[in-house]
């Protein structure tokens, strides 16, 4: 239930709190030692090893424990004092000189051995050193004060410096429950408990990761102070510095002017400072004062103090602003408040400013418990400045949908919407979709859901939305809707039986209405074998309505009964076949598919929710040509249709598939719709489907109605699509229905120089000579920040093709941190076919 939080300082916290293993190359010396206090606790006791082996660094911490205390395992032995600290300390030989100490390498920079990051939206930044690549698993330690002390060099300065100090030099590594470090120079205090590093100072623990100039670390207060620090994030692909650092334990840690950025070493584009900062893990609270965003070398966001979350706990806050401008608002500004209520509450207010119409205030509350959920939308304009004069100034829309789950299998929904008025989505809608909407549902629904059934009972009310929608095209309510469905295969004799009851009260001002009971039952035997099927099916339906003000030729208890009977038979012949290199699968399938339904006179029975289907491939072996119980076509027909396919032997994927299809009548269709004439051919239109991969990354699509009456096309359509990644993406269509709409639609993201892509769609009536939807623009991508710019003009009303809305959007995106500006990205993936948004590492 969390929301998507683009809080500026969250990938700062995230980052600094994120635990993150480097890997080192161990030491082979050949002398090894032991060393010990000694007894009377002023000194060193020494013993030169006698065991063949030696110890070597792991090359990862113990996959073990820390930031968790109620998860960390117990010390194998129960220990009431904290033991003596024991230290072992590598010394190299003098026929094996020390090695020379490795260079750590850049966080981004040149290694032998590299790999992509994991994550798609660092694809831009080149490969990361191995040794970089991943952060290990979270790790639980012992306590640490119950942990000896493990330290490894390559030699000491003498065996002792007065006082317990000892001094260890060359490629220093100390280590003791999950806390890490190495050091060109380590003193160790054993009366103090503290280690003090110099030079090149690596530290990391199961919450910490740092490199630092120096080091002053308290074993005993479990503390530590770091100077000049400059961590590395490989998981995350950030980086960042920090004049001071300080560790009070696991949970708590303080900062001192902080910067952070996911940009490589050469480039600063974006980065955020900080002049001081508190992250505490066990509230999973972060503190920042004087915060500064930078952009391309401009401050341009400066807040003098901010809380914000530092792991998956919510906290309430502000959330990254949106811009936008566009003809019917002028320049639109919100910035969005994010109210953390509760565990499973949470709420987003966004104040908006429209420089044409006024303020307005929008908001959503959400909520989530075991067994229900639901959001609560709405937005309200006070005063429009542009409103008709005709016209309540005041105006707004809301959505409210709730979900219960009352019973294990007993579910309640309720999905409603409002607007203010008949012009609200037209005026503000930011697409042809939301603009052309006429009608908004608003529905209750209880269902039930059995073994072999499903029962459901729902209301349904529609507000018109458009001023465009006469009274006669609005949909009838229901109040209400019973439907029980339900299936039983395999009973005897190998018998499959269906069943569909509906009882349904329809409701409309100023016409018709009344109740309708429909009984859909059939029943089914499939004959199947690998290469053939045959289904006959034999059923019923009966239609019995009580209507109120029935118009002149209707009855107030007209009722319908209708018997039908099909059979569906087919055959499907293989073979092996090769072209070139391609090993393939040929398949060749003949299918025949006879309907009889029943003719019954349907005059008299109104049109509450019935719609004649759109043919296609489909349709040729359906047993209604209509949508809706108050027409059941008449049929006496006989469908022909064949298709083939070519699979790839090695793994059954389909590389092409070609249908071709037609219906013979063998009498005249009399049940029509209202105004409609009987259909008197003798056959249907020519129903062909093409789907082919032409490469791996071009398909088409397409599909074709042929008239052989008229010889004419009635329907035709067609896609061809290169897509090979995210970053190339072709797409060019046609749609074409005889006497209603001829169009051409291409849309694409590509290339167009080093880092830039163009990104475009153009919706195009080849009969309006006019564009219906046109959506084109740049994109910037670099490794750290994406900037993406667009003009959009879209019709506003497709019986109108002069009304259109235009509108421009902005939005860059501070990868790893915040996004600023509309989200395009959105739009991209819905007028985009193919396109999808790389992952968010928030």
């Amino acid at each position: 239930m969390s929301p998507r939080r683009s809080l500026l300082c969250l990938a700062v916290a995230s980052a600094l709190t994120s635990p993150n293993a480097y890997t080192q190359e161990p030491t082979k010396p050949e002398l090894q030692f032991n060393c010990t206090p000694s007894k009377t606790g002023t000194g060193w006791d020494c013993a030169r090893q006698t065991s063949s082996s030696h110890h070597s660094r792991p090359a990862q911490p113990p996959q073990v424990p820390a930031a968790v205390p109620a998860q960390a395992a117990p010390p194998q032995e129960q220990q009431t004092t904290v033991p003596e600290p024991s230290v072992e300390v590598q010394i190299p030989s003098a026929v094996n000189p020390a090695p020379v100490r490795e260079a750590q390498p850049a966080l981004f920079g040149e290694d032998a051995l590299l790999t992509e990051h994991p994550d798609p939206q660092w694809r831009t930044c080149g490969p990361l050193p191995t040794r970089y690549a991943l952060s290990p698993p979270d790790m639980q330690s012992p306590d640490r004060e119950q942990s000896p002390l493990e330290l490894n060099a390559d030699f000491a300065e003498g065996e002792v410096i007065g006082e317990g100090i000892a001094l260890f030099l060359g490629d220093v590594h100390a280590r003791r429950a999950d806390q890490e470090l190495s050091a060109a120079e380590v003193r160790y205090d054993r009366n103090s408990q503290r280690i003090l590093a110099e030079g090149d100072v690596y530290y990391h623990d199961s919450a910490l990761n740092f490199i630092a100039g120096s080091a002053d670390i308290d074993l005993q207060g479990d503390s530590g102070k770091l100077e000049q620090v400059d961590y590395r994030l490989p998981q995350r692909h950030a980086r960042g510095t920090a004049d001071h650092a300080q560790f009070e334990g696991s949970q708590l840690s303080r900062y001192e002017d902080v910067t952070y950025t996911t940009c490589l070493p050469d480039s600063e584009a974006w980065k955020l400072r900080a002049s001081s900062m508190k992250l505490d893990r066990e509230s999973g609270r972060g503190e920042a004062r004087n915060v500064v965003l930078s952009f391309l070398g401009v401050p341009f966001i400066y807040t003098p103090y901010m809380t914000f979350p530092i792991d998956d706990r919510r906290k309430s806050g502000l959330l990254a602003p949106s811009l936008r401008s566009g003809d019917a608002t002028g320049l639109d500004f919100g910035i969005p408040y994010y109210w953390n209520i509760a565990p499973n509450y949470d709420a987003t207010i966004t104040p908006r400013i429209l420089t044409d119409r006024g303020l307005m205030l929008g908001g959503e509350f959400r909520f989530l418990h075991p067994s229900d959920s639901g959001e609560l939308y709405g937005e309200i304009l006070p005063d429009d400045r542009l409103a008709d004069r005709d016209q309540n100034s005041t105006r707004g829309q809301g959505r409210v949908r709730y979900r219960n789950t009352l019973a294990p299998r007993l579910f309640f929904n309720v999905d409603a919407s409002y607007v203010s008025d008949v012009n609200y989505l037209q005026e503000f809608g930011n697409s042809l979709d939301v603009t052309s909407t006429e009608q908004l549902s608003r529905i209750a629904s209880l269902s039930y859901y059995g073994d072999f059934y499903r029962l459901q009972g729902r209301v349904e009310y529609f507000q018109t939305a458009s001023a465009n929608l006469e009274e006669i095209n609005r949909a009838y309510g229901r109040y209400p809707q019973l439907l029980f469905t339900g299936r039983l295969p395999r009973q005897a004799f190998g018998l499959d039986v269906d069943w569909r009851a509906e009882y349904v009260y329809f409701d409309k001002d100023n016409t018709v209405h009344g109740s309708r009971f429909d009984f859909y039952p059939s029943i089914s035997r499939p004959f199947v074998t690998p290469g053939s099927f045959v289904v006959p099916k034999v059923g019923v339906r009966y239609t019995k309505y009580a209507l109120t003000d029935p118009g002149p030729t209707q009855s107030k208890d007209a009722s319908r009964t209708t018997p039908f009977a099909s059979l569906d038979s087919g055959l499907i012949f293989e073979r092996e076949s090769s072209y070139g290199r391609l090993a393939a699968v040929n398949t060749l399938e003949p299918r025949l598919y006879y309907l009889y339904v029943a003719r019954e006179d349907q005059n008299d029975i109104p049109i509450f929710d019935t719609t004649e289907l759109d043919f296609n491939f489909f349709q040729l072996f359906r047993e209604n040509r209509f949508t809706g119980a108050d027409r059941m076509g008449d049929a006496n027909q006989i469908t022909a249709a064949l298709t083939t396919r070519f699979l790839r032997r090695s793994n059954g994927q389909e590389l092409l598939r070609a249908s071709l299809g037609e219906i013979f009548y063998f009498q005249d269709r009399e049940v029509v719709l209202p105004s409609s004439a009987d259909r008197d051919d003798s056959a249907s239109d020519i129903v062909a489907e093409l789907a082919a991969e032409l490469t791996d990354n071009l398909s088409t699509r397409a599909t074709w109605l042929w008239d052989p009456d008229d010889e004419k096309t009635e329907r035709s359509a067609i896609r061809l699509q290169y897509l090979s990644d995210r970053d190339h993406i072709f797409n060019l269509a046609y749609r074409y229905r005889r006497a209603s709409y001829e169009q051409a639609d291409f849309s694409a993201r590509w290339p167009l120089a080093r880092r830039w892509y163009g990104i475009a769609r153009w919706d195009y009536s080849l009969r309006e000579n006019s564009s219906v939807d046109i959506f084109a623009g740049l994109e910037y991508e670099s490794c750290c920040y994406i900037f993406r710019t667009v003009y959009r003009q879209f019709v506003r009303d497709d019986d109108n093709f002069d009304d259109k809305r235009d509108a421009l959007l902005f939005q860059v995106i501070f990868k790893g941190l915040t996004d600023l500006g509309n989200d395009i990205g959105r739009v991209m993936e819905r007028d985009i076919l193919g396109y999808t948004e790389a992952n968010d590492s928030l």
